[in-house]
């Protein structure tokens, strides 16, 4: 359960697809619902406040978060997990990246604000 808590995907402003860390997170997840079928995951989906406001203005940018769970939702159950395991649950940017220190650049906490994070339930 911590090896899957620990685990996490960033994205790109704007953007749901997986840079090749993310992937390898996600491949870990897999090994360890694999070998742990009861393991139930809640993905958590984060976005950051400069893509909540350019969202309002621009569908590309709307729910970001709604649209990290879903790609991870999809690479998941594409890769054997099964829907009744996966708890879908977009945060949007109300909850910050634990992550993220006071001396970071702005951009810098941004970036680490579009996440998805993951609870075993």
């Amino acid at each position: 359960a911590q090896r899957v808590k620990a685990q996490q995907c960033f994205f790109s402003f704007g953007k749901t697809n997986f840079s090749p860390l993310g992937k390898a997170s996600l491949d870990d997840i897999i090994t360890e619902m694999k070998a742990n079928p009861t393991m139930k995951l809640e993905i958590m989906g984060h976005s950051d406040t400069e893509e909540d406001k350019a969202g309002a203005e621009k569908q590309d940018y709307a729910e970001m978060a709604n649209k990290r769970v879903n790609a991870v939702f999809v690479y998941l159950t594409e890769n054997g997990i099964e829907e009744g395991r996966l708890i879908p649950s977009p945060q949007g940017s109300e909850i910050p990246s634990e992550e993220i220190y006071e001396a970071d650049e702005p951009d810098l906490k941004m970036a680490k604000n579009r996440r998805v994070t993951f609870k075993v339930r």
